[in-house]
């Protein structure tokens, strides 16, 4: 008995087998040691099972993070985006009238010998030459019907 108040659960009490009281008293006692023993041994898989649930927690929480940063970032990503497309246009058109100012200037009409596109039978030359002098809904041209 000793042994189990100090804590000591591996030896068994002796004289369980007496069938007197001495013996009912060590039954008794080996019934405390093995709810003791029980015990710690449940103590043990709570206190395992905690840290377990502790360890999974700071995962779940460093994933979280990771959730949130790569959120962020993918918020920046399009806002760096759209800002670029912002400033991206107009520099985009400016280079275009700046590379026409530089391109060679002749006669206009002259140079019309683009093919027929999307308009059947639609005289580009003739086109260019009316529209320097007539600018009007030239789009009816292409859009009228049986063309």
């Amino acid at each position: 008995m000793r042994a189990i108040t100090t804590g000591d659960y591996d030896r068994r009490v002796q004289g369980t087998d007496a069938p007197d009281e001495v013996g009912a008293m060590a039954r008794a006692v080996e019934v405390f040691r093995e709810n003791a023993i029980a015990k710690r041994k449940t103590e043990d898989e709570l206190r395992n099972s905690k840290e377990k649930a502790e360890s999974a927690l700071l995962e779940l929480n460093a994933a979280q993070q990771n959730l949130i940063d790569a959120e962020r970032l993918a918020a920046l990503g399009g806002l760096v985006a759209g800002v670029a497309h912002e400033v991206n246009n107009p520099i985009g058109i400016s280079l275009t009238v700046a590379s026409s100012f530089r391109a060679p200037r002749g006669n206009v009409r002259g140079r019309a010998e683009i093919p027929t596109v999307g308009c059947a039978g639609l005289n580009w030359r003739e086109f260019v030459r009316t529209r320097a002098t007539q600018p009007s809904n030239w789009w009816r041209t292409c859009i009228a019907p049986g063309n």
